[in-house]
């Protein structure tokens, strides 16, 4: 391989890091990683490209290495948490400036609402976000948020103009959405550049609520059932981090579904 261009081999090493970082991440973080320094320094921006946290435990686990190696982090983009992994307020309030610098280079968020206030900062707007819990009020950190999952409609407040919190949103996707909801999900199509809503589960009936969402003929509206999308969940319920990791690996999450809105075809 010494004799092979060095583009060549920088574009096979980082294939080959791609290729099994999904199924075998600790041969590429504990063999392919360790190989030498130049190997290394092509790898860690692939291995801690993403940070994924998937039980309360891993948290404490996480702030220590945070602290320890903040260095080794930069090359995180997404990030993570389980939606039963919560998170204290409190973890970065002796590390204000890891935190501002970890939470300005993030693009894709998934987690509990209180994940997200530990994130707050003027640096912190990422493009894709995955959320359950009850969001605030005020969220500035939405202003260039073009993709958005939600558990389902209760997590967005009352009496929020739905415009200005998510000013450039185009794709939402909605994992359980009930009729009660309905008034809400319709103030959501609103959004000027909505161009794509995709909803999973659907209650109480779903054939019903189906049938109510053809009648308004909007063609943006998408389902599909949740165990299509993720087909290995990682607990028996709905969980916005399942679908975040599916997106992780490639899978378009944001144009998957069945249009159920379309005018009838003769």
């Amino acid at each position: 391989m010494s004799e092979l261009p060095v583009e060549l081999v920088q574009e096979i090493i980082e294939s080959s890091a791609r290729m099994h970082i999904r199924n075998d991440v600790r041969w590429v973080g504990q063999s392919l990683a360790v190989a030498c320094r130049a190997i290394y320094s092509l790898i860690a921006p692939i291995l801690l490209e993403t940070v994924y946290i998937a039980t309360a435990e891993k948290v404490l686990a996480f702030y220590i290495f945070a602290a320890e190696a903040p260095a080794c982090l930069k090359h995180t983009r997404r990030f993570i948490v389980h939606d039963q992994a919560d998170w204290p307020l409190k973890i970065w309030a002796d590390n204000a400036n890891f935190r501002h610098a970890f939470a300005a280079q993030i693009t894709t968020f998934s987690g509990r609402h209180t994940v997200l206030q530990t994130l707050e900062s003027p640096d912190f707007h990422p493009r894709t976000a995955f959320i359950i819990g009850k969001l605030p009020r005020r969220q500035s950190a939405f202003s260039s948020l073009t993709r958005l999952c939600l558990s389902n409609l209760e997590v967005i407040p009352g009496g929020v103009i739905l415009v200005t919190l998510f000013p450039e949103l185009t794709h939402l996707i909605i994992l359980s959405l009930y009729r009660a909801q309905l008034s809400l999900f319709f103030a959501m199509l609103s959004s000027p550049k909505l161009q794509r809503v995709l909803v999973l589960e659907m209650y109480p009936n779903r054939e019903r609520l189906i049938e109510e969402l053809r009648r308004r003929q909007d063609e943006r509206i998408y389902s599909l059932p949740y165990r299509e999308l993720i087909p290995s969940p990682s607990s028996r319920i709905i969980t916005v981090a399942d679908v975040a990791l599916r997106e992780r690996d490639g899978v378009d999450v944001w144009n998957s579904g069945t249009c159920i809105s379309a005018p009838f075809q003769n």
